[in-house]
């Protein structure tokens, strides 16, 4: 028996580290795929009378549509930093957008998901828009991507209103820290350009072995006439969608092909209705309250009404063994970072507080319990959020439409707050009368999430504007260059890299072709190497020690045993 308890464990020891080789060697590719301006009721997943997303339902089919999911943000920045950061704007200080003229961004002592995953071997890419600062180390190599192509801004509000462009507004066109292009072009920010580019990233983190994050951000459906050179007299927003859609089943086809990705569809926040014919649909969760109970105005992004952050997202990832699931707990954005934690089995920094939970399985009972707060752009103090099922207004305001860009939008404030029940009334139009006890309820969450929220590490963000700040290649051309005169410096690339950050490698011709033998990648797999045989080497002395304690205790055992002697003897004999 008891050398059979000792081979039991020497069994499970085996079994405890080859499964930890097997976790280190299995960490799944993770691609996000986030979208500006996309509607709840955009899709066919979310909408019967969807005709134009085949790719999508197929997604929807492998994995779970979360039909209560919510962006951090009601507008780009706000989002995108809740996306990587998984803390709400009230904590990492992100209110509003950044645009050409800032000259600040996320604020540096946020710790973003790539940063937080590197550590475990990820290479990381952006691919698209980034919103979150382009001046020193705001750019996105500085804050934890291996690789980016894209623009790095958008114009700033008021260009925006008619004969608008990417070439007109001279907005650079990136690869890592060198201009590829500028002006942009709608030809270098086109969604084959973009698969392309995101592609490309994905083969060169296979050729060296690495697990990688893929973080693809479109934001062609809120910007339709800056990044398709089009007006709702020459595009059609189904083709739009149908082309999104084209996008997304290739890229979850090249991202599948030799792995089990954690594959992520989401959108940033709700439809744009500035841009008339050319906005998404953000049905049933129309805000009617505010039309016609208050001053009217825009009910979707850019305010706290469901249609400008109720949004959909499809995860898809097959070793959960979810499929044509649907989930209805209450989620957030806030959430990826928690839930990418949680599957590598990566502990978060410990010295801030995460907003987050993790996704994966779905929490099926959370929406009896759960409060999200939603983000105030003009004051860190909390106006609205989700309890459960309700949503509870203390402040309420409409936005700029299609026809009215004037709209006035002052917060109206009540108190009592105005509270929906969203069970009942998805176009949020019959506030419920409250009783003393959930007025005060609804008093206290609102006051202990202000306070909350303003606990801990709370980050300052720089806000700062000046034209400076605009990106120009060379003005003695005008801020025109193209590819074969992208060999001057870029305004960042004299800032001091942050160190641990290989994000100073080019994967393109740009800067010279890739040498997958390059001594970061060296040390890279020197590492892995390393960790694999000490790994071993623990496993074999393990289990040398079993062997010998085995042969201690019952071998010897029974020759120095006086009643097996003669036996012993018998046999020598």
């Amino acid at each position: 028996n008891e050398y059979k308890s000792y081979l039991s464990m020497v069994h499970e020891v085996w079994f405890i580290l080859l499964a930890m080789v097997s976790h280190s060697i299995s960490l799944p590719n993770i691609v996000l795929l986030t979208v500006d301006g996309l509607g709840w009721g955009d899709l066919a997943p979310y909408n019967i009378f969807v005709t134009t997303t085949p790719n999508i339902n197929k997604l929807a089919r492998k994995g779970i549509t979360y039909l209560d999911f919510h962006s951090g943000g009601n507008i780009g920045s706000p989002s995108s930093a809740a996306l990587l950061t998984g803390r709400y704007g009230q904590r990492n200080g992100v209110h509003s957008m950044f645009y050409d003229v800032n000259t600040g961004g996320l604020p540096l002592n946020e710790v973003t998901l790539p940063q937080i995953i590197k550590k475990h071997g990820y290479r990381s890419g952006f691919v698209g828009t980034w919103d979150l600062g382009h001046t020193a180390k705001y750019f996105p190599t500085y804050r934890g991507f291996d690789y980016f192509y894209g623009v790095p801004y958008l114009p700033s509000p008021g260009q925006c209103k008619t004969n608008c462009s990417l070439q007109r507004f001279g907005v650079p066109l990136f690869e890592n820290d060198v201009i590829v292009k500028q002006p942009a072009g709608s030809d270098g920010m086109s969604f084959s350009m973009l698969l392309k580019k995101s592609i490309d990233f994905m083969n060169r983190a296979k050729s060296e072995d690495s697990p990688y994050l893929l973080i693809l951000s479109i934001s062609h459906l809120a910007y339709p006439s800056l990044f398709l050179d089009c007006d709702s007299t020459s595009c059609k927003y189904a083709n739009i969608i149908a082309s999104l859609d084209e996008l997304t089943g290739a890229l979850y086809s090249a991202a599948s092909k030799e792995s089990y990705p954690l594959f992520m569809f989401m959108s940033k926040f709700g439809p744009v209705s500035e841009n008339c014919d050319l906005s998404g649909d953000s049905r049933p969760y129309e805000g009617l309250w505010q039309l016609i109970r208050s001053n009217g105005g825009s009910r979707t992004a850019g305010t706290n009404w469901e249609g400008g952050h109720r949004v959909p997202l499809i995860v898809v990832w097959e070793k959960s063994a979810a499929s044509s699931q649907i989930c209805k707990s209450l989620t957030s954005s806030i959430d990826v970072v928690s839930t990418v934690a949680a599957i590598l089995n990566v502990d978060l920094p410990r010295d801030r507080v995460y907003d987050g939970e993790a996704m994966l399985p779905c929490q099926p009972n959370n929406n009896n319990s759960r409060v999200i707060f939603f983000l105030s752009d003009v004051t860190k103090e909390v106006f609205t959020f989700r309890h459960g099922n309700r949503k509870v207004f203390y402040a309420t305001r409409g936005h700029a439409t299609c026809t009215n860009r004037n709209i006035p939008t002052d917060y109206v404030f009540h108190n009592p707050p105005l509270v929906f029940d969203l069970n009942t009334d998805q176009v949020e139009l019959f506030p419920i009368p409250l009783t003393e006890e959930e007025t005060e309820m609804y008093r206290a969450i609102k006051l202990a999430g202000n306070r909350d929220l303003l606990a801990g590490l709370t980050s300052p963000v720089v806000t700062t504007q000046s034209t400076s700040s605009i990106i120009c290649c060379n003005k003695t051309t005008n801020c025109t260059c193209s590819r074969d005169l992208a060999s001057f410096p870029s305004v960042i690339s004299s800032v001091e890299r942050p160190p641990g950050n290989d994000a100073n490698i080019s994967y393109t011709d740009v800067l010279g072709p890739t040498d997958s033998t390059s001594p970061i990648h060296k040390e890279d797999h020197m590492l892995a190497l390393y960790g694999f045989l000490f790994i071993c080497l623990i496993v074999v002395l393990i289990s040398i020690s079993a062997v010998y304690s085995v042969y201690n205790r019952c071998f010897r055992k029974v020759i120095s045993t006086p009643e097996h002697e003669p036996l012993l003897v018998d046999s020598l004999t």
